[in-house]
């Protein structure tokens, strides 16, 4: 949505997160995650320290060096400083394991990287050391485990090792399609193509245009108050306004056959969301018979 809002004022928004938590390893992920961040580091941290053209150890003092400022940059605590160190060991525990020229079934790799980052924002959510431990210890269990209620006969056993059965996912505000709805999300977010891709494959046709249609048809008896607006008055509060700004859009779009074009069209709702919220301009909008 935002890489579309700002094609439309012709301005080139770089990639940012592409499908971060499908890597395979660390590095991978940081390739992934936050690019634009990743960057500027790499650009005006690594390299001026030298990067990796110098010895191994300093190397991996460079990367730590990285990832303790990387941590800073996110939030001024100590919490921020141990997430970025984390990630700036993981990355040297890495380079490190492809010395070994051991190869990880893909699977294994991406559970274990997976896991460690999602164990690693523990520490970038909690306020303090003591409330991440508090969620680190529930999550191995430490702190007691509760399975459905319906095995309690079955699994009844268990008990005497501290096992409990109770209203499980009830305990977290979840019920029975919980777990079900995580997993069909979890795996919709691994195998989905993301917003870039679909981006590069889109090509604009007939039903977009229909799709346009239809939205603008919603915005009629809609203008934005002049007040509401950064723009005149004599260009914003038409009513053809709205529907004339689609019709250039999909005119240009489609001539130029541009792949953000997508993205465009997911800017749509929310400017009708906001256009919905303003005032009626009465019952002769030349929009009533789209």
């Amino acid at each position: 949505m935002a890489i579309g809002d700002a094609r439309m004022f012709n301005i080139n928004l770089p990639i940012n997160f592409n499908s971060p938590y499908c890597s395979l390893n660390i590095q991978e992920f940081w390739r992934r995650w936050h690019i634009t961040l990743g960057r500027f580091v790499r650009d005006y941290i690594y390299i001026p320290l030298g990067g990796s053209r110098i010895s191994e150890v300093r190397t991996y003092l460079n990367l730590m060096i990285v990832f303790f400022v990387i941590g800073l940059w996110h939030g001024a605590g100590w919490t921020f400083v141990f997430w970025g160190c984390l990630h700036g060991a993981a990355i040297v525990i890495h380079r490190l394991w492809r010395k070994l020229n051991i190869k990880m079934p893909r699977f294994l790799a991406w559970l274990i990287t997976f896991n460690f980052v999602n164990g690693a924002w523990i520490f970038f959510r909690a306020k303090t050391f003591g409330d991440a431990m508090k969620v680190l210890r529930g999550m191995i269990g430490m702190n007691g485990i509760v399975l459905p209620e319906n095995l309690g006969k079955r699994l009844g056993g268990l008990q005497d090792y501290g096992v409990r059965f109770g209203q499980w996912p009830g305990d977290i505000g979840g019920n029975e399609k919980t777990i079900l709805m995580v997993l069909i999300v979890l795996l919709l977010s691994l195998v989905y193509r993301n917003s870039n891709e679909m981006v590069v494959r889109f090509k604009p046709n007939f039903l977009h245009l229909i799709f346009i249609c239809t939205a603008a048809k919603r915005m009629r008896n809609q203008t934005i108050p002049p007040t509401q607006s950064l723009y005149p008055s004599s260009t914003i509060s038409s009513p053809y306004h709205g529907w004339n700004c689609l019709k250039t859009l999909y005119a240009t779009c489609k001539r130029k056959k541009s792949r953000w074009f997508l993205c465009c069209c997911r800017s749509i709702p929310l400017s009708i969301s906001f256009l919905m919220r303003t005032r009626s301009i009465g019952s002769s909008s030349p929009l009533r018979n789209v």
